[in-house]
Order: C-alpha cells, then sequence, then structure tokens
C-alpha cells in the first residue's frame, strides 16, 4: 500500500479556513506567501515577506500548515482539490 502525503493550510485569522488541500508543500507555502504579501501590502502587518519565509514564522501571522498521511486511495476534497 502506497502512502501518500497531504499538506492543509489553514488561516487561524480568518475563522479557521482552510485555505488550501495539496499534495505539494510549496503549494502551501505559495498561498501564504500570496496572502500574507496581501496583507501586508493594504498594511494589516507591518513586517518583511522574505524575512517571514526564511524564518518560517507563518505561524505568527495566523498560518498553520499541517500534514495529513494517507495509506489507501487518496481522499477526494472536491472544494479543494482538483480530483
Amino acid at each position: 500500500m502506497k502512502e501518500l502525503t497531504y499538506y492543509i493550510l489553514v488561516d487561524y485569522d480568518d475563522n479557521d479556513r482552510v485555505l488550501i488541500i495539496s499534495d505539494d508543500k510549496k503549494d502551501c507555502l505559495n498561498m501564504i506567501e500570496f496572502v500574507l504579501g496581501e496583507d501586508i501590502a493594504i498594511g494589516a502587518y507591518d513586517c518583511d515577506l522574505e524575512e517571514v519565509m526564511e524564518a518560517r514564522c507563518w505561524d505568527d501571522y495566523g498560518f498553520k500548515i499541517f500534514e495529513s498521511k494517507v495509506t489507501d486511495k487518496p481522499i477526494c476534497f472536491k472544494r479543494y482539490v482538483q480530483c
């Protein structure tokens, strides 16, 4: 049985909203860069996006990446991941 890993990005500052579910962690990192970059642009945060990403301290800004391992056929999340 093949083990698959999915990454789930949650935005705690937006009512614990799930932003993306992907089998590639880079997708979650790109989403953090996009959303946090927009927040910085409108003045919600006064920080340097590159420093946040390099230090991996996005938890301080309400983001959390969870890892889920699946050992059967992939789970289909119709709303979040194209199956």
